[in-house]
């Protein structure tokens, strides 16, 4: 019996290394992985030797390509079901394929509400990322922050010229210009705008540079601000065209994570491997991100996970507390976690566990 692991290579130019995070769940249960498994191609997967596979993921932009194949033994637990993906994965094979191996563990309450409507037994697993920590981790903690594409309101291709987006930040900027010139160096800039000319993209750079100085610098301090690593989990394809690659930037990001004294991201899968370390974290949400989870642009992926995290709103360009977190912090700042995640990271240990222990023997 072979051993695999599930990735999502993408066909885009960019990709969300967090599916590469989430891949790597299957180096904490396994020694050795034999075979990478596509996701979105599970139905044409063949093997001589059945392969037993972690499908801990988001899914899934081709739903046509659902249900796995017959060489596949799958643990269906921290399972994320796409909004518009849902119907397509729900009705025939893909329907008969759930009943015949639940009970369905569900990454969020969105997808276990989905389940349960389809009369598919099924519970909240919470995510496998949380036990990232027990591979992934450093015996030494830096002092520094890590900011993982932390959510601001900024220039983008439909707001180019709106006044709040655009015109206030770069008059801020303008303003407070050598407050905010020490971010030039270390800020991570994503173009969302890269078809225009060098000069308007730098002035992009300056605006969203700006906006989230503007944001973040009524809670976090410049020490912090300016001292801090900025991280990004979009990445470019050509920048990493193996596999290899990508797995390998995910374990050095997963190392970076266990390292440093607080993180500070959107990203849940930057802060929910970050809690499963005990790194101290802050998740910064907003109500667009909510209002996308009622679209179903996100499809309720925050449900039930946001609880494990302290929270900061994002509102009306400006950030807001809540909790026990503090109203300002600096390096002097103590940070805790909560500790609600802790039975469910346990509980995921043991269905892994349990589930290896009951299909192979190596």
């Amino acid at each position: 019996m072979k051993v695999g692991m599930l990735i999502c290579s993408g066909s885009g130019a960019t990709k969300n290394i967090g599916d590469y995070i989430q891949s790597l769940v299957a180096e904490v249960f396994f020694d050795e992985i034999d075979v990478l498994v596509e996701r979105e191609a599970l139905d044409t997967y063949a093997s001589k030797e059945k392969t037993i596979l972690l499908m801990n993921a988001w899914y899934m932009w081709h739903p046509e390509h659902w249900p796995p194949s017959g060489d596949i033994i799958p643990l269906l637990t921290s399972i994320h079901i796409n909004f518009a993906s849902k119907e397509k994965m729900l009705q025939g094979k893909g329907y008969d394929f759930f009943k015949n191996h639940e009970p369905i563990g569900c990454r969020d309450y969105s997808t276990l509400e989905i389940f349960k409507s389809k009369g598919i037994d099924s519970y909240f697993s919470g995510c496998l990322t949380l036990t990232l920590g027990e591979k992934f981790f450093s015996k030494n903690r830096s002092d520094q922050f890590i900011f993982v594409d932390p959510y601001y309101e900024c220039i983008s291709g439909k707001t180019f010229f709106s006044f709040k987006n655009t015109f206030v930040p770069l008059i801020y900027g303008i303003k407070n210009f050598h407050r905010i010139k020490p971010l030039f160096s270390v800020f991570n800039y994503n173009s969302k705008l890269s078809f225009l000319a060098p000069f308007f993209r730098r002035l992009e750079r300056f605006i969203q540079i700006a906006a989230f100085y503007r944001a973040y610098s009524n809670t976090f301090s410049d020490s912090v601000l300016f001292n801090a690593k900025y991280l990004t989990h979009i990445i470019k394809q050509n920048d990493y065209p193996k596999e290899k690659d990508k797995l390998d930037y995910a374990r050095h990001l997963l190392y970076l994570y266990s390292s440093c004294k607080c993180l500070v991201s959107s990203r849940i899968h930057a802060a929910l491997p970050a809690i499963g370390m005990n790194t101290p974290t802050i998740f910064v949400t907003s109500d667009f991100l909510n209002e996308s989870v009622v679209l179903g642009r996100n499809g309720g992926r925050f449900g039930g996970l946001i609880d494990f995290f302290n929270v900061i709103k994002y509102d009306n360009y400006r950030l807001k507390p809540s909790g026990d977190l503090p109203s300002f912090i600096n390096h002097e700042t103590i940070l805790r976690n909560r500790d609600n995640h802790i039975d469910v990271k346990r509980k995921l240990f043991e269905t892994c566990e349990n589930f290896i222990k009951s299909h192979f023997k190596r």
